[in-house]
């Protein structure tokens, strides 16, 4: 299962009323959970964001998401993820919108 930003963000964000929700979400599903490297940097980005409701130093974000990375699966683009994302788009003739969710649903299936 790949894991959105958003679940990240939540499960860090003290103020969000969905941040206990995240986290039981993430720890029920710890086993089978993917991220990908890019909702980390994301949720770096939002959660050290001058405008965040509950801004975290980097420090802080560094620490908080290393916990969060080192007990679940990251993936990460390789030599061949430029290839195979290509080779989708020509092969389902895919449009924006589907390119997002099956390159998703790829990367799940590789791990």
């Amino acid at each position: 299962m790949l894991i959105d930003t958003n679940i990240l963000i939540y499960s860090l964000n003290k103020q969000s009323p969905k941040m206990e929700r995240a986290q039981k979400f993430l720890q029920q599903h710890i086993k089978t959970a993917i991220v990908a490297h890019q909702n980390i940097l994301e949720a770096y980005r939002v959660l050290t964001r001058s405008t965040f409701s509950h801004k975290m130093t980097s420090i802080q974000a560094n620490k908080a998401l290393s916990e969060i990375s080192n007990s679940i699966n990251i993936i990460h683009p390789n030599g061949l993820s430029y290839a195979i994302f290509m080779n989708f788009i020509k092969k389902y003739n895919l449009k924006r919108a589907l390119v997002i969710k099956s390159r998703a649903e790829e990367a799940g299936r590789r791990c």
